[in-house]
């Protein structure tokens, strides 16, 4: 009666345990659900964060495309602007030169014409 008071005390203490130790792993895999979803949670923000990366690098290098053309098309243009004020500059030294040999020719005349 002893022994079976002792083993009863064993058999009660052990199935204890035993509850105590599926509680803890129900609750370890309860735990470790719960972590697995929050990592797939993350992994999707990521991925869609690089998507979003990907897209704002794709805009970005395009306007830099944009803006490196559009600079090439003003630095050609302004080229051509400073080659034709460089002709404009001779084709005005040409005519004032012109202009004021006319003139020296004119006063020439008039004293001629006067004298």
């Amino acid at each position: 009666s002893d022994l079976e008071a002792v083993r009863g005390s064993l058999t009660a203490l052990h199935e204890k345990e035993v509850s105590m130790l599926q509680d803890r792993s129900e609750a370890s895999e309860s735990r470790s659900a719960e972590l697995q979803r929050r990592l797939e949670d993350e992994e999707h923000k990521y991925q869609s964060l690089q998507i979003s990366s990907s897209r704002v690098k794709a805009d970005l290098q395009n306007e830099i495309t944009e803006l490196t053309g559009n600079l090439k098309l003003r630095a050609f243009e302004a080229e051509r602007a400073s080659l034709t004020l460089e002709e404009v500059s001779l084709s005005r030294q040409q005519l004032d030169a012109e202009r004021e040999q006319l003139q020296r020719q004119v006063e020439v005349l008039k004293r001629e014409y006067y004298s």
